[in-house]
């Protein structure tokens, strides 16, 4: 759902489906049917999440962001 980090954290389109906060169960199942309706695109949206979370979320890439930031500050 559309509720906190998810949205940042999940792409709507790329890495999954958002479903609005207060979505009712049929509009969550609606959503789900259509993720698994196709094979081939939910092959694609699962490696766009794994990639997105190789580039983000691994602790080396958080690392990269943080010292990046040190560097910046630094710099001043």
């Amino acid at each position: 759902t559309r509720h906190g980090a998810i949205a940042s954290t999940v792409i709507d389109g790329e890495c999954g489906q958002l479903v609005e906060r207060d979505a009712t169960p049929d509009a969550l199942a609606s959503a789900i049917e259509k993720l698994t309706a196709d094979g081939k695109q939910l092959e694609q949206l699962a490696e766009n999440c794994r990639n997105r979370y190789l580039n983000r979320y691994t602790l080396q890439a958080c690392h990269a962001r943080l010292f990046a930031v040190f560097a910046r500050v630094a710099a001043e």
